[in-house]
């Protein structure tokens, strides 16, 4: 099913939380849901529920979506 986050844009970064809930499908597993920072490889969104902060030109693949953070 759906990823469900809070997203707080400050002006210039977006802090992800409140997605734990939704990331977890049981006592093991996770919808994939990864984030990639401008010039690095994917990486699993934290699975203790750790707030991401998402700079322009980041990337956050969520479930089958992909979805470019940009500013302006």
């Amino acid at each position: 099913g759906p990823i469900q986050a809070t997203m707080l844009f400050d002006g210039e970064s977006v802090r992800v939380t409140d997605y734990l809930a939704s990331y977890r499908t049981g006592a093991s597993g996770f919808v994939p849901f990864f984030v990639r920072e401008v010039g690095k490889s994917w990486r699993t969104i934290p699975e203790d529920g750790t707030p991401v902060v998402l700079r322009p030109g980041d990337s956050l693949l969520a479930g089958t979506n992909v979805y470019r953070f940009e500013v302006g």
